[in-house]
């Protein structure tokens, strides 16, 4: 935790930003996402993810209340229905709302599912596609935010803070190219899975004298140090968040920033400098994150992932010299590495990678005798991969396969 606050960050599409002066608490979402603001996460729209139809149905009744709370008594929809749907998971209800539609459109005929929360009861009527008008019953909707909290940089500021209102608001921005929201202490960042263009020196120099004041990692870290000068307390950054949502890269933004106020030379400097290091001993390329912490394979990997980066990395970019003394093949001649028909990532070099792990273990004072060390027992886990057995004997006695020990005898 930085200075009792968490960044927590999400998967989501490519973003840019925005100049500042876009940047306002009465920001309007796009048409696509008004309709849709009071919600349940899990609706389910007609025509694109319909759920089967059941029986065992019941009428659904009450008494609503008016979108701002005005009486407004009355019978829900006389066409809509209540089903239990014991094998759907939601975090509402096991029953849902049936509201068979009018026999006018291409889609006549199917019904809606709406999950059901007994708790509110106020009614809506809301456009939902491009031709439908559905009257919803008010027992399946949940309270939605006046327009002029839409977009808001601090999830806290929501009249009604519920998991459609956060998820809302967080698409809002989205579509509005910002990836950072707070959540009081917390920081959500949305991963935009592309270089972004608020960071580096400019960036660090305007949250450093406060002239920007918006959600940022930069603003996390500097109220972290900030708190330790005055408290003389330590301070601690949690980063949590699914496979894929940019914890890697949010925690080398925190280590820029504190770099750059602690002079951006010296020891800071070389922290920076151990994350090519760390990246390539200790990451890999997975079926969802090309740069995955969460990495412990190295004999078997699923189609489409890579092992280690350093493994791809040394055989790609090794030098004419090493690669006679550690008698290296490309990575396609490796069983561990051929395996998972995978020998690249998008927009990643491995070779001008593997000079950066260089030039970053000379920064760190490692030796050249040192690196030579570590690489040759990279190359020989990727020889013993090539290294079979066979039988000698009724007992089961093997020996190694000689031709391929020939290859790997150098390492």
């Amino acid at each position: 935790m930085l200075s009792g606050k968490m960044i927590h960050s999400s998967p989501r599409k490519s973003e840019t930003a925005l100049s500042p002066k876009k940047r306002n608490l009465k920001a309007r979402a796009p048409n696509s996402l008004q309709s849709v603001k009071s919600l349940p996460v899990d609706l389910k729209i007609p025509g694109l993810h319909e759920h089967p139809k059941t029986g065992g149905s019941e009428k659904a009744r009450g008494p609503g209340r008016g979108r701002r709370g005005a009486a407004s008594g009355g019978e829900a929809h006389p066409e809509t229905k209540v089903v239990n749907r014991n094998n759907d998971e939601s975090p509402y209800s096991n029953k849902f709302a049936v509201i068979e539609r009018d026999n006018d459109g291409e889609d006549s005929g199917k019904p809606l599912y709406l999950p059901l929360n007994n708790e509110l009861s106020w009614n809506d009527h809301s456009v939902y596609g491009a031709k439908k008008v559905l009257k919803v019953p008010s027992e399946s909707l949940l309270p939605a935010n006046p327009e002029i909290l839409d977009g808001v940089d601090d999830l806290m500021q929501l009249s009604y803070l519920n998991e459609p209102s956060v998820l809302y608001n967080l698409q809002c921005r989205y579509s509005q190219d910002l990836i950072y929201t707070k959540a009081g202490p917390v920081l959500v960042a949305v991963n935009p899975f592309k270089a972004v263009p608020f960071y580096g020196n400019d960036h660090i120099e305007a949250y450093r004298r406060k002239k920007l004041d918006r959600p940022h990692v930069y603003a996390i870290a500097d109220t972290a140090i900030r708190e330790m000068i005055r408290d003389e307390v330590n301070q601690s950054l949690i980063i949590s968040g699914e496979s894929g949502a940019g914890k890697t890269e949010t925690a080398k933004i925190a280590m820029q920033y504190l770099a750059a106020l602690g002079g951006g030379s010296g020891i800071e400097y070389e922290i920076l400098q151990t994350n090519p290091v760390l990246e390539a001993f200790g990451n890999a390329k997975t079926l969802r994150n090309d740069n995955s912490s969460r990495f412990s394979r190295v004999v078997q990997c699923a189609e489409g992932e890579r092992s280690y980066h350093i493994f791809y990395q040394l055989c790609a970019g090794a030098s004419p010299e090493l690669r006679e003394k550690l008698n290296l093949r490309s990575a396609s001649e490796y069983n561990y590495l051929k395996q998972s028909k995978s020998f690249k990532i998008d927009g990643v070099d491995d070779s001008d990678m593997f000079r950066k792990v260089k030039e970053a273990l000379g920064v760190v004072h490692i030796s050249e005798e040192d690196q030579y060390n570590a690489f040759a027992m990279v190359a020989a886990v990727l020889w013993l991969g090539n290294i079979s057995f066979r039988v000698i004997d009724n007992e089961n006695h093997v020996q190694v396969v000689e031709d391929e020990v020939k290859l790997g005898k150098s390492v």
